[in-house]
C-alpha cells in the first residue's frame, strides 16, 4: 500500500521525503530509503529530577502520562508489542526512580533503548513523550528534543485558485526541534522551559497577527511561515535542528534553518 501510494504521489508531481501510514491510533508502517513500522505505547508514572537547580518544579515529585513511540526498520507493530509488554508492566503506575537515578526525558530514552535492542535488533528511533507539548528523539547515538507552542492568526494566501485566496485563520501548532550534546550533570540537552522562553519572542510576533502583513510572510501560506520561524528561531536558539508548522490536522510544513 505505501508503495502504490508513493507512486501516485510521485505522478501528482510530490516526492515524499518520508511517507508514513497508520494502520491504527498506535500504530503503522512507513518508509524513508527502507521500510519500517512503529508503534506506541502509554504508561503512568512518577518521577524527580534531583540534579535540578534549587526550586526548579522539576526537582518535587510529580508525574507524567507518558507516550513512547517506537520505530523498528523491516519490523512490525506485533513484533514491537512483544517487544515492549514487559517494560510496560512494569513502568506503568511505578516511580521512575527507581529505575534511574535521574529519569529526564533524554536518560529515560537511553534506558529504554538498552533494554528494547536486544528485543528488537531492528529498533531505529525511539520517543519519549512527556507531555503532549514536549518530547525526546533518541537513536542509540543523538538525541533531538521538541516543545510545542501555540497562536492564533489570520492569513491570506497570494496567488491560492482556491478558498485559501480568502481573509481566513488558523489556530497554528509549532514543534520547535532542537539538538545538543547531553548535559552529563543535569542529564538533559536543554531545559523544556528554556526551550520555551527562547522560541516566546517569535511565537508573540505572530499571535493574533494577520501573517500576511508581516515582513517576509506576505504569501501567507504555511511552507513560507515554517521557513520564517525557523530562520527567527536560529537567531535566539542556535541549537535549532528544524521547526514543524501546522495550520490544523494532517496540513503542515517543516522547515531548517539556513
Amino acid at each position: 500500500m505505501l508503495d502504490e501510494l508513493g507512486r501516485r504521489l510521485e505522478a501528482a508531481g510530490v516526492v515524499p521525503h518520508r511517507l508514513a501510514l497508520r494502520s491504527a491510533p498506535d500504530r503503522g508502517v512507513g518508509r524513508e530509503g527502507g521500510a519500517w513500522a512503529w508503534r506506541a505505547f502509554r504508561f503512568e508514572a512518577a518521577h524527580r529530577l534531583p540534579y535540578v537547580p534549587e526550586g526548579h518544579p522539576c526537582g518535587r515529585m510529580h508525574g507524567h502520562g507518558y507516550l513512547v513511540v517506537l520505530e523498528a526498520a523491516g519490523g512490525d507493530p506485533e513484533a514491537l508489542g512483544e517487544a515492549w509488554a514487559p517494560l510496560g508492566q512494569a513502568l506503568d503506575r511505578a516511580c521512575l526512580n527507581d529505575f534511574l537515578d535521574n529519569p529526564t526525558s533524554e536518560l529515560i530514552a537511553v534506558w529504554l533503548w538498552e533494554q528494547l535492542r536486544p528485543r528488537c535488533p531492528g529498533l531505529i528511533r525511539l520517543h519519549v513523550h512527556e507531555t503532549e507539548h514536549s518530547g525526546c528523539t533518541y537513536d542509540g547515538a543523538q538525541h533531538t528534543i521538541w516543545k510545542a507552542q501555540r497562536f492564533e492568526a489570520a492569513t491570506c494566501v497570494a496567488d491560492a485558485d482556491d478558498t485559501r485566496a480568502r481573509l481566513h485563520g488558523h489556530g497554528y501548532r509549532l514543534r520547535v526541534h532542537v539538538t545538543a550534546p547531553l548535559d552529563r550533570v543535569l542529564g538533559w540537552t536543554l531545559d523544556y522551559g528554556d526551550v520555551k522562553a527562547a522560541f516566546a519572542p517569535v511565537r508573540e510576533a505572530l499571535d493574533h497577527q494577520r501573517l500576511d502583513t508581516i515582513a517576509g510572510l506576505e504569501s501567507g501560506d504555511v511552507a513560507s511561515l515554517a521557513a520564517w520561524a525557523a530562520r527567527a528561531a536560529r537567531q535566539r536558539l542556535p541549537e535549532l535542528l528544524r521547526v514543524d508548522c501546522y495550520e490544523r490536522d494532517g496540513v503542515g510544513a517543516i522547515a531548517w534553518p539556513e
